[in-house]
Parts: structure tokens; sequence; C-alpha cells
């Protein structure tokens, strides 16, 4: 098992050259452009901006909402509204959901072929009102995401197809739904370290229900096999990737705040995660895992909004 956590003085030189080895750290105080500085990422998608390194990952162009602007009708979407609770289509060209209480709800479904274990941006405009929108591998009654305001987050999808349901008691309306795939490789930027043991540390900015954080263990640049472990907002969650499969090994509640850190201690076969000087669950053993030799280790974002204040790892 591993200890509490530990301070531990950033040493070591800020990286580069061809055998970049532990202790490293990245402050990021160069000028603003190419992030550079002996990190491998897809060109022109990592940057410095004002002291501060940004993933700004591909979405799209495939848009896989059919009709989601409601320009004209809103075929395409079914009404699966519980009780007294309705659909129509607003003339000035959203969708409206009409709803009571939270027995009689307004829900508009739409399953969306996806790819199993992508990332997806999905997005809407509310015109009015309150809206939840839930997002299912199933059905309404068994969600994997629940957002209750307007904006944009990125989620992964766990199976071949999802359902959008969007409900609420009231009248309120929605236009322009959106979900697009996101550009897997286009999310990293790493390095060879040369130890599959680091402890890593990163103090973050993110833009609420995206996704931000570290990486390690990594099989190559664009990954099939590594650890994740990521702030959304609400949880701190640790998943790891075995042939480009994800399984949770730990979600629980972290207050976020701007630039608290984001620690993983990835030893021999276990790994640890922290957020704010606090570990959050359990030390996992990852014995056997494909990934756990592996010595590539970097930074992860699912949004161009959020950002890294630096990165530093050093020996676990």
């Amino acid at each position: 098992m591993l200890g509490l956590p530990r301070m531990r003085a950033l040493m070591g030189r800020r990286g580069g050259g061809s055998t970049p080895l532990l202790p490293f750290t990245d402050t990021f105080d160069r000028g603003d452009g190419d992030l550079a500085n002996g990190w491998e990422y897809t060109a022109g998608k990592w940057t410095i901006a004002s002291g501060a390194a940004k993933g700004t990952p591909t979405v799209g162009p495939a848009e896989l909402v059919t009709n989601g602007t409601f320009d004209a009708n809103i075929d395409n979407w079914s009404d699966v509204s519980t009780g007294t609770g309705s659909i129509s289509w607003n003339p000035a060209g959203s969708l409206q959901l009409n709803g009571v209480d939270a027995d009689n709800k307004g829900w508009a479904e739409q399953q969306i072929a996806v790819t199993p274990h992508g990332w997806y941006q999905f997005s809407w405009v509310r015109p009015g009102g309150s809206v939840e929108f839930k997002i299912g591998s199933i059905s309404k009654a068994s969600n994997v995401l629940s957002v209750s305001a307007g904006g944009t987050w990125v989620l992964r999808s766990a199976v071949a197809a999802w359902f959008i349901n969007a409900a609420r008691g009231g009248v309120v309306t929605v236009d322009t739904v959106s979900n697009k795939l996101i550009t897997l490789a286009d999310m990293f930027a790493t390095r060879d370290l040369g130890s599959a043991n680091v402890d890593i540390s990163i103090p973050v900015r993110l833009i609420a229900g995206t996704k931000i954080g570290a990486v390690l263990c990594l099989d190559q640049a664009n990954p099939q096999n590594f650890l994740k472990v990521t702030h959304d907002g609400t949880n701190l969650v640790l998943a790891d990737y075995v042939g480009g499969t994800r399984s949770p090994l730990i979600s629980a509640a972290a207050a976020y705040a701007d630039d608290r850190i984001i620690r993983a201690v990835k030893d021999g076969d276990q790994v640890a995660v922290y957020y704010n000087g606090a570990q959050i669950g359990l030390t996992q053993d990852i014995t056997g895992k494909a990934y756990v030799n592996n010595t590539r280790h970097g930074m992860f974002t699912s949004y161009l909004g959020n950002s890294f204040g630096s990165f530093t790892a050093v020996a676990a």
C-alpha cells in the first residue's frame, strides 16, 4: 500500500532532449505558441497560452444527431413521455417539452450509433426554462449522465448506441442539439520518462462537465493500454484501458477549485490517486495489466477550455 501524500521538491530540468528521465517538471512559463519542449502530441493541437498548457482536440465534423436544429419539425425524435407529459414542435424552430411533475414528464428520445469507447462532445442550446438531458446506454431508465443546465461537456460511450432524453416538469424548449466524435489522439500530450513508476502532480483548470487530468503508462502516443485519472468538476475518476476497453477503478466526489492538484502515484503494481492533498478511493492493484511496465506518461484533456498550470513527475 502507498503511504500518505508526500511533498517533493520540483527537482531536475524542465524537459526536452531525446531521453527525458525523472525527475521532470514543465512550468509552461515560456512564450505563447506550440507546446514543444519534448512533448509528443498531434501537431498544432497542444499550445502554451498565458503560461498554461492547453489541448484543442478536433471535434467532428460528422454530426451524429439527426434533426437537432428542429427548423421545420421534430422528426427523428420519439415521444417517450410519461403520464400526461408530451413533446411538440415550437413554430419558432425548437423542441418543446411539455411536463407537469416528476410523474408526468416530457421526454424526447433519439438513438445514436457511436463508436464503442469513443469520446464525444454533446451540446445544446436552451432558449428558456430548465431542461435535464440524460444520456444512457439502454433507455431513460438506465442513464449514465444527467445535467440540469445548458452547456457543453464530453462523455465516453460504453456501447454501440446511446439514447438522448430530455425531461423536466413544466414547458421548456431546447434547440441545436449536437453530438460529435472527438479525435482520440488529439487529447494526449505525452513523453517517455524512462520509468514505469512515477509520481505525477498537475494543477488544473477545467470547464465543469469536461475532463482533464494525467495519463500514465501509455503504450504509444495514440494509446490502447494506459491509466487515466481525471476530474470533471464533480468527481475524481481513475480508469484503465486495456486493448482500448475502459474499466473504471475509482470514482468519488472531490470538491473542485481552480489550480487544485491532481496527483497520481504508480509504484510497481499499485496505483493511488489524490486531489487537493487527500487520497481519493483506495490504492488499486494493477498486477498483470498490459500497461504496467510502460514508461510513457503525460496530460489529457477533452475540451479546449481546460488548462494545466504545470506538470511535475518524480520517481515513485
